[in-house]
């Protein structure tokens, strides 16, 4: 919650103090270390740390896909991409119809610029959850990498189907600053939104 929507002190501290929490109730299980590592990565932004303490998880916990995932996106943040693209792929070999590993891998693909690797990944990220408004939104983006706007417009449209037309548009609006690929009657959409659409943001609206 801190991290996708209004960054909070608060919602801060409680993160912080579940993390903790779990690591003194079982202090031999990874759920601790896992939430302490996403504590140091989503909130103070400390990606080393993050680290240490997903390493810390990974040693009790090796297969384990979600912290996998998490290394994954730390790596990527730090610069070590073939690591990160290698961690992200056991996650999806390990649980290949999780939603969020598939989409992961093809959105690293995507910023690796392996256009054709990244669009049958992500197509495989949206065949298991179609709602899926980032792998839908990177899948348009592979697209787009390829010099294809009219395509990437086509995923967007055909999203429609599944995902809310408000929600879909006020995604794309957000994140990546990919309003210039809606078409008309998605942009006449955006510019009726509130900031309700933005979860308050006026920020974000604007």
């Amino acid at each position: 919650m801190y991290a996708n929507a209004l960054p909070e002190p608060r919602l801060a501290e409680r993160a912080r103090q579940a993390a903790d929490k779990a690591i003194a109730l079982a202090p031999g299980r990874p759920e601790g270390s896992h939430a302490l590592g996403n504590f140091e990565r989503l909130v103070n932004h400390d990606l080393p740390r993050a680290r240490e303490q997903y390493a810390k998880a990974l040693r009790l916990a090796p297969n384990a896909a979600d912290i996998l995932g998490s290394s994954a996106a730390t790596e990527q943040g730090l610069g070590n991409i073939e690591e990160a693209l290698e961690h992200a792929k056991q996650a999806e070999r390990l649980d290949p119809r999780s939603v969020g590993a598939v989409r992961r891998v093809g959105v690293m693909l995507v910023q690796l610029r392996r256009y054709p690797e990244g669009i049958a990944t992500l197509d495989r990220a949206i065949a298991l959850a179609p709602s899926n408004v980032n792998a839908v939104e990177y899948r348009a983006m592979a697209s787009l990498g390829q010099g294809d706007l009219a395509g990437a417009r086509a995923v967007l449209r055909s999203a429609q189907k599944d995902i809310e037309p408000t929600a879909l548009v006020a995604y794309v609006a957000e994140y990546n600053d990919l309003v210039w690929v809606l078409d008309e009657e998605q942009r006449a959409l955006l510019l009726r939104l509130t900031p309700e659409a933005f979860d308050g943001d006026r920020a974000a609206l604007e």
